[in-house]
């Protein structure tokens, strides 16, 4: 009898690569005269994650953004972004403090930014990318209306419009949750889950424990210019305080004291 001949047993697959981060931060120090501000940082931040970096005031945190942001130049060290990031309208971000133009309307707002961003844009998808982004941020009824006549949690919903309205592949919030009510950090949570779902990379910085162990893909606890915890699973929100209340017993070393 013939024998079809045997084939062989295919081998087996390999692994899809790891992907490839969007930053990179290499040995990253700032020094605000004889104040170090960050000592030694190395941390990357990939696609469709969540990093939360945490840490008590004078940490380091708000250099550390600004750095990533190019709006600082390091004393030494380097940050590499992912040359799709680099493009304009590609990152977003969310000043703790944001100061918005009180004579103006959300919708003039963020028209303002999307044309900027993306000049060539016309008339009928910028308003499309609008009316999304007012939708998923609970605004629509408060879109034209004048900032001055806002309230502090819808100026701040409209301030978080800016950060995303152009779809960023990097996501920058500093302390997003200030100024929401408990409706609208619903919202902030739905809202980074939704930008880690599409493959962004989201930055977040703050005091907010609770917030933090909730959105968290990874947690990376920054005191006193160096990563404490370097990027990992989060901690519950009880650990994060234990850990914050042993924290605010240390003194600052001599050097890096003003």
């Amino acid at each position: 009898m013939n024998r079809s001949p045997s084939t062989p047993n295919p081998s087996p697959s390999a692994p899809p690569a790891p992907p490839a981060p969007l930053v990179t931060i290499k040995n990253l120090v700032h020094s605000y005269g004889s104040t170090r501000a960050l000592n030694g940082i190395d941390l990357k931040l990939f696609p469709a994650e969540i990093l939360v970096m945490v840490g008590l005031n004078g940490a380091g945190k708000s250099t550390l953004i600004k750095i990533v942001l190019g709006l600082l130049h390091p004393s030494a060290g380097t940050v590499d972004l992912e040359p799709e990031v680099r493009k304009r309208g590609r990152i977003g971000f969310l000043p703790e403090e944001t100061a918005l133009p009180l004579e103006l309307t959300g919708r003039e707002l963020l028209a303002w930014h999307v044309t900027g961003a993306f000049p060539n844009e016309t008339a009928r998808p910028i308003g499309r990318r609008l009316e999304e982004t007012a939708e998923r941020l609970g605004i629509t009824r408060y879109l034209d209306r004048r900032i001055s006549r806002c309230s502090k949690g819808m100026a701040r919903r409209v301030a978080l419009g800016l950060a995303v309205v152009t779809d960023p592949h990097l996501l920058v919030l500093d302390e997003p949750q200030s100024g929401l009510d408990p409706n609208g950090r619903s919202m902030l949570y739905r809202l980074v889950e939704q930008f880690r779902r599409r493959n962004a990379a989201v930055l977040v910085s703050t005091h907010d424990l609770e917030m933090a162990s909730r959105i968290a893909t990874r947690l990376t606890v920054l005191h006193q210019g160096r990563l404490l915890r370097k990027a990992s699973a989060p901690l519950p929100a009880r650990d994060l305080e234990s850990l914050f209340a042993t924290l605010s017993d240390e003194p600052r070393p001599p050097e890096e004291q003003r």
